[in-house]
């Protein structure tokens, strides 16, 4: 069972166009903490290192090892490939996007999380 209170030890982003090219935004100093509740709905709370947090609501399903998260008010979901062992959940393979470069634009990125409870 996922349920529960879960911290982000790396929320990796990794670029489509050039693999090599990969942020983890934990290494930077962002601080990332999950909430997986009884009733399906999630809060996802980002810290960046100098910042104010920032909370995502939603909802999440968990089935045959794909998690997937609908964020509260859009249609679009994301997925992750969900593999639990012990007090570690691992997430692979997300659809992101992230500004690799700084100059405001986003790249196509795929996300990995490591969460630890």
């Amino acid at each position: 069972e996922i349920m529960g209170n879960w911290t982000a030890t790396k929320v990796e982003y990794v670029s489509k166009a050039a693999p090599a090219t990969r942020v983890d935004v934990i290494a930077l100093g962002t601080v990332v903490v999950v909430r997986f509740n009884t009733d399906h709905s999630l809060l996802y709370i980002e810290t960046e290192s100098a910042g104010s947090p920032v909370t995502t609501r939603g909802v999440w399903s968990l089935d045959e090892g794909l998690l997937r998260v609908t964020p509260s008010g859009m249609s679009l979901s994301w997925e992750w490939s969900a593999h639990l062992s012990g007090n570690t959940l691992t997430l692979s393979g997300a659809d992101m996007e992230y500004d690799f470069d700084g100059n405001g634009f986003p790249e196509a990125a795929d996300q990995n999380m490591t969460l630890v409870r």
